[in-house]
């Protein structure tokens, strides 16, 4: 059951949605303080953080585009975040936050810099480390850092189940109450849920990288939990091969037989294969040419 709003919350959403109206309007002063009150006030409001980091800031870019003085707003708020995060008086919220504001601010890599001036001060990782290091996961995959992430990984199981497991349960329920979901909806949660399935697969192929075997299996079992097809198993396919790890990758293919038909495990194994060799390293002594 649903939690009622306090009043602090009605507040907030009334000022949020007050502010836009004033945006589109053009009146930038009062829609900026609509939505600095609704951004410093939100985010104590269950159920509006998710708006706050999202939607919110999205306005708040906007308008920074419009009023320098919501540029300046964003950055010290950003300013005041990485601070507490540096002297040691940060909470879970203070580093999301801080985090969130350099990516709407497009300053996603003073993030990383900040977890490489925390690392830098002590061998141990701190909670505002392992906190950081959690929230720039992506980042870091994509920068090869995997021996950063080894330090969070025990929390990926843990995050795939609350999040992906618990979006897919909700996204049927929605689109099976076609009274309710207009097509353009549906689209949207679709595409919602292929970016969340992608994560977790992401990060089924980190724990392959850096040994966690038994971790990458809850993983991946999680995935398949909810949902066995085509695209599911090439997406687990793709990061086995990717990490090297082909006995993985064959024991996908095993599982996959008991599902896909025997023409889908075939194109998945020759998509398998050409991505193999597309991350091969080309040959430089002329041989095999």
């Amino acid at each position: 059951m649903a939690e009622p709003f306090t009043p602090a919350g009605s507040d907030v959403h009334r000022a949020y949605a007050e502010g836009r109206k004033l945006a589109s309007a053009g009146v930038y002063a009062a829609a900026l303080a609509k939505f600095l009150l609704a951004f410093d006030q939100g985010a104590d409001v269950i159920g509006f953080d998710g708006v706050r980091l999202s939607y919110l800031l999205w306005h708040l870019r906007a308008l920074s585009c419009k009023y320098s003085p919501a540029l300046r707003a964003l950055e010290s708020r950003r300013d005041h975040f990485e601070n507490l995060v540096l002297t040691g008086g940060s909470t879970p919220r203070v580093v999301r936050d801080m985090v969130a504001l350099n990516e709407c601010l497009g300053c996603r890599g003073r993030s990383i810099s900040t977890l490489d001036k925390l690392k830098a001060r002590s061998a141990m990782p701190s909670p505002a480390v392992l906190e950081l290091t959690m929230c720039l996961w992506k980042d870091l995959h994509l920068a090869g850092r995997y021996r950063d992430l080894a330090a969070v990984a025990d929390r990926f199981p843990q995050y795939v189940a609350l999040d992906v497991l618990a979006h897919e349960f909700a996204l049927r329920a929605e689109c099976e109450n076609t009274s309710r979901v207009s097509h353009g909806d549906e689209g949207a949660a679709s595409i919602h849920w292929r970016r969340m399935l992608e994560d977790a697969v992401a990060q089924y192929e980190i724990l392959l990288r850096i040994g966690r075997f038994q971790q990458a299996s809850e993983v991946k079992n999680m995935i398949l939990q909810v949902r066995r097809d085509e695209i599911v198993y090439s997406l687990l396919f793709r990061s086995a091969t990717r990490a090297r790890q082909l006995g993985f990758a064959s024991c996908l293919l095993r599982e996959a037989r008991q599902t896909l038909t025997s023409r889908q495990v075939r194109t998945l194994r020759t998509k398998t294969h050409e991505r193999r060799d597309a991350h091969e390293p080309r040959r430089s002594d002329g041989k095999g040419q």
